[in-house]
């Protein structure tokens, strides 16, 4: 329940300082798990994408951002669990692996924070797509740094565009950075096309 008041909320926001137009909408499957893999740019990319998919999906989010009781809280609330930054987290994963086994969506970020440079991949995405079997869908967010630059404190208005490409699967690929990095060459497919 509060997801969707908190859903109807951000949508309200989002049409007053980051409208959104989506790009492939049709990829989405309409049901079952998969995994949302996407590139980072700014604080606002989750709810981006969450209102792009009108499922209820879950996401990963700093362990810091837990600290906080009343946050910890309504974070839990919207689908959003901690995961250690820095380190390896293997709690994390199991969560997003039990998440995805319920048959709910995730969102993931390979490149593991906010960046507006080039950075490498980190292997937890291809893992977690190894060991859970679900399909991806590669995500790329366009303009949501206009929105939210790193370090910024307010939202300035400015259109957000989401391109959603075409299902994933991987059987193929042996090791879980062979699956991360074919994951991060589908996004930048996506950057080039929406350029």
């Amino acid at each position: 329940m509060i997801y969707w008041i908190a859903y109807g909320l951000l949508k309200i926001c989002s049409e007053l300082f980051f409208p959104i137009k989506v790009y492939g909408f049709k990829n989405l499957p309409k049901k079952g798990a998969y995994i949302l893999a996407s590139n980072h740019e700014s604080y606002i990319d989750p709810i981006v994408i969450g209102l792009s998919c009108r499922r209820k999906i879950c996401y990963m989010a700093k362990d810091s951002l837990f600290r906080n009781k009343f946050v910890s809280v309504v974070l839990n609330q919207v689908g959003a669990f901690p995961i250690k930054r820095g380190a390896s987290d293997i709690g994390a994963i199991k969560i997003t692996l039990k998440i995805l086994k319920e048959g709910v969506p995730v969102v993931l970020f390979p490149e593991g924070t906010r960046i507006v440079s080039q950075k490498r991949t980190h292997g937890g995405v291809g893992l977690i797509t190894a060991q859970s079997g679900v399909p991806v869908i590669p995500v790329f967010i366009k303009g949501s740094d206009r929105v939210l630059p790193k370090g910024a404190k307010f939202l300035k208005r400015h259109k957000v565009k989401i391109f959603l490409g075409p299902v994933v699967r991987f059987k193929e690929f042996s090791s879980a950075h062979q699956i991360a990095d074919h994951i991060m060459g589908k996004i930048r497919s996506l950057q080039e096309s929406s350029s």
